[in-house]
């Protein structure tokens, strides 16, 4: 789904690579963790994802 929608799978690419060079920064354990359990979601989208493919 995401490959017939390229801005979106482009905007998608750049959110992960944000929250992930954020957990890597980050010191307080609490928003670790928070970002650690965004990355997770965001991350299943994409796998949620390919249960729809034709």
């Amino acid at each position: 789904m995401m490959d017939r929608f390229p801005r979106i799978n482009q905007q998608y690419e750049k959110l992960i690579m944000v929250v992930n060079q954020a957990e890597r920064k980050e010191t307080d354990p609490i928003r670790s963790d928070y970002l650690h359990w965004l990355r997770t979601q965001l991350e299943a989208i994409v796998i949620d994802e390919g249960r729809f493919e034709d």
